[in-house]
Formats: C-alpha cells, structure tokens, sequence
C-alpha cells in the first residue's frame, strides 16, 4: 500500500486543470482553469434555481460571462483576470470566444452539457423535462 498524503500535501498540491484558449477576436489566446468545486457547485446551483423560478432567461445570456469571469487566469500566477462586476463587461463582448472559453471550462471541470452550445442548454430547460412527451 502507498503513503498516506499529509494535510499540508493535499492543500499545498495545485490540482486545477488548464487549458489556453485561442481567442482570434480578442488578438491572443486566454489561459482557463477547472472550477474549483465549491465554484463548480455555486454554477449547478444558480442554473437550478433559475429553472426551477423561471428566471433562466434571465441568467443565459451572462452564463458564458460568469463561466470566463471565473475561469480566465493570469497563466504565470494562477490569478483569475476577472470578477462578478465584469461580468456585464464580458457579456457584452463577442459570443464566439466566450463560448469557446465556456466549452473549456464545462469540459475540464466535467459540468453536464460540456461542449453544448448555451442556446441549446437554454433551449432544453425552456422546453422541460417533459417537452418531447406526447398524450393521447
């Protein structure tokens, strides 16, 4: 059997997947990490409670934003570039490289409905879970 892993270890062990995103829009490429878990659940959270209050409509048009502001990183200190008030910023840019960056960060922090499109995640939770159900 292994050595156990020490507290310190565990906490000092920089676990968070990366990934450079090319933004040909923006003249460079972005560096994106995972979210961490306690991010990852707040996202999960905040798409569920806007479909459960009929509020997605509201959220969708920002998700690509809130997912960059949260995941785009100074590559050499691990930073994140943005925060909460950028988001309005960011969603006024172009979709084409937030959605890519979006793509990245449900891929690497194994979200459900990596590489959909947000219009199309937004279509499903507009239809329901029963939208394709048929009586009679």
């Amino acid at each position: 059997m292994g050595s156990f892993l020490t507290r310190e270890q565990i906490l000092g062990v920089n676990d968070l997947k990366r990934d450079t995103v090319q933004c040909p829009e923006w003249g460079g490429d972005v560096c994106v990490r995972e979210l961490t878990s306690k991010e990852r659940i707040a996202v999960g959270l905040l798409v569920t409670n806007a479909q459960r209050d009929g509020t997605i409509h509201e959220l969708t048009p920002t998700i690509n934003a809130r997912l960059a502001s949260m995941a785009i990183i100074d590559p050499e200190t691990g930073d994140t570039l943005f925060g909460q008030d950028d988001i309005e910023a960011l969603a006024a840019k172009s979709d084409a490289p937030l959605e890519r960056i979006a793509n990245t960060v449900r891929v690497l922090s194994k979200m459900e409905g990596g590489k959909k499109t947000t219009t199309a995640i937004a279509g499903e939770s507009q239809a329901g879970p029963n939208a394709d159900s048929h009586s009679g």
